[in-house]
């Protein structure tokens, strides 16, 4: 779940996703980001693009520089604030408790859009124009071996 860090007067709320695994599940898996009421009206959802937490969503534009690249925000504690957990808790702690929530479902998300590309990619293939026919190739034919292709055909 979303590790929260203070440091100073800044928060650090790092995801326990990546940022790409972020855009993949806003591409394929755009429900598995959102939280629904019982009318199925959106109520929380995170995503990419900028750095915020709301009560009704998160967003996130950074990654870890540790490798990992992990999505993170970066929140700041307003000057003569004296207790950061407690601001914390009080000012973010709804979104942070959604966050949660959205993140525990993903690993099992991600690992089945990662299957389901693999599993197209293994059905693309690469016509060969080197030879005088089509037969499937792993390797990309260079331009000039598909202009002689056209021309003798």
């Amino acid at each position: 779940m979303a590790n929260v860090k203070i440091a100073g007067n800044i928060i650090v709320l790092t995801s326990t996703v990546t940022m790409n695994q972020l855009r993949q599940l806003e591409k394929h898996r755009p429900k598995a980001l959102t939280i629904l009421d019982e009318e199925n009206t959106p109520v929380f959802r995170i995503g990419t693009g900028s750095n915020a937490l709301t009560t009704h969503g998160a967003s996130f534009n950074a990654a870890t520089l540790d490798g990992r690249e992990l999505a993170y925000i970066t929140l700041t504690i307003p000057e003569g604030v004296t207790d950061g957990k407690r601001y914390f808790a009080e000012i973010y702690g709804n979104a942070h408790l959604q966050l949660k929530q959205i993140e525990g479902r993903l690993p099992n998300i991600i690992d089945e859009v990662d299957r389901e590309i693999c599993e197209i990619m293994n059905d693309v293939k690469f016509a060969d124009y080197a030879d005088n026919g089509m037969s499937d190739t792993s390797e990309y034919a260079t331009d000039e071996e598909m202009n002689n292709q056209i021309e003798e055909e």
